[in-house]
């Protein structure tokens, strides 16, 4: 595949070397491949110095530089955005922590043109969450209405009257991917922004194990821009990481075999800096390589689950249950969570009578998002289940990358 050999980190000379043998064809098929996986700037960025000895066609460079100076424009816009909701976070001395993009782009790539944002990402305390809240309203935000806050378990959302999403997580990971992440110790650990006060990056081990978590989280739509997040945190911070820190971390995390393969993967694809030692150190006992290959193929293969698929894991359970009575269990079970993760969705106190009275709730929640879906699951729809049954071995992977 001609992405990864583009995005490699290896000098220039060596890139001549190594992307002189694709044709016209391929690099027309690249610039479309880049725009899917969220990498169309930094491809650009790392031919545009040798794009004349390569074989590339004059108007597929012109489109690549085009749409690379409209997203440096854009993030432009987004960071002038956001930096006026953080000053405002500022003087009313609300802690946040910047998380992916917005600290990404700025510090870790050191050029806002490579790093896309698509949101923005900031962790807060819950018990600051209100203040934020009102904060944003002040700012004439815009609510996304099944984004505030109680409508999820782990963060809400808003859009600026400048077009900056935002969401504000209380969480780093939600509870439904298991793992255990003391956030007392995120927030002491966390390093401050410079010549501010209340904003503040993750540390850099932080950063990298939660980076990995997060493409994990999302192995349904594994992109290249994930893995070259992972690489450039390598790069930048490689003889700052504290290895035994970033082994130990994964592990009391539980996420272990997600910072081992996305870390390889990130080496192996895009030559990112790290050592077989260190990976040594990072390998889970136990470690099943055939899941391995099988993330491998799905951060290189595009077709190998429709991206677009508005089936939900849940809902593609239903899958693997033989006849309607195991079907409609499954989706009893669904609506009847217990009153712990009730208590996290709906954000009322475990012990509330009151919880019973949002199981309603629930089932209208579930019938709104899925009803359609699950119809055609239990009464047969041939297209629906195999859909259903690709997004399902999807899902089992993402299970066992966040399962230990």
């Amino acid at each position: 595949m001609i992405l990864p050999d583009c995005l490699k980190k290896i000098s220039e000379e060596e890139k001549i070397a190594c992307l002189a043998q694709y044709n016209a064809s391929q690099w027309r098929e690249a610039a479309e491949s880049a725009i899917t996986h969220g990498v169309g700037s930094l491809l650009f960025y790392n031919i545009k110095n040798i794009s004349s000895q390569l074989d590339i066609d004059r108007d597929v460079l012109e489109e690549m530089r085009r749409k690379y100076y409209i997203s440096a424009a854009r993030n432009m816009r987004l960071h002038r955005e956001l930096q006026k909701l953080l000053d405002i976070f500022e003087s009313e001395k609300i802690p946040v922590i910047l998380l992916k993009g917005a600290h990404l782009s700025e510090s870790v790539y050191k050029n806002i043109a490579l790093r896309g944002m698509g949101d923005v990402d900031l962790l807060a305390r819950q018990i600051d969450l209100r203040r934020i809240e009102e904060c944003i309203l002040k700012a004439k935000g815009e609510p996304q209405e099944s984004m505030r806050i109680g409508k999820h378990e782990c963060h809400f959302e808003y859009r600026t009257q400048g077009n900056l999403c935002v969401e504000i997580h209380w969480r780093l990971i939600s509870s439904e991917y298991g793992g255990s992440i003391d956030l007392d110790e995120i927030w002491e650990r966390a390093i401050k922004r410079t010549g501010q006060d209340c904003i503040f990056v993750l540390s850099n081990e932080d950063l990298l194990i939660y980076i990995c978590a997060h493409a994990a989280k999302h192995t349904a739509e594994l992109r290249m821009i994930m893995l070259c997040d992972i690489a450039e945190i390598l790069s930048r911070y490689c003889k700052m990481l504290d290895w035994d820190a970033v082994c130990s971390r994964a592990r009391e995390w539980s996420i272990m075999r997600a910072v081992y393969t996305l870390i390889r993967l990130s080496a192996q694809l895009l030559e990112a800096a790290v050592t077989e030692e260190q990976l040594a150190a990072l390998r889970p006992a136990q470690f099943e390589e055939e899941k391995y290959s099988l993330v491998l193929k799905q951060i290189l293969d595009e077709r190998a689950v429709d991206k677009s698929s508005k089936i939900s894991p849940s809902v593609a359970k239903l899958w693997t249950f033989i006849g309607v009575k195991g079907k409609f269990k499954l989706i009893l079970k669904s609506i009847f969570l217990s009153r712990r993760i009730m208590s996290a969705k709906y954000h009322i106190p475990v012990n509330s009578p009151l919880i019973y009275l949002y199981y309603p709730v629930r089932l209208k929640d579930v019938l709104l998002r899925n009803g359609k879906v699950i119809w055609q699951l239990v009464f047969g729809n041939k297209k629906t289940r195999v859909l259903a049954e690709k997004v399902n071995e999807v899902s089992l992977l993402r299970e066992w990358l966040l399962s230990g």
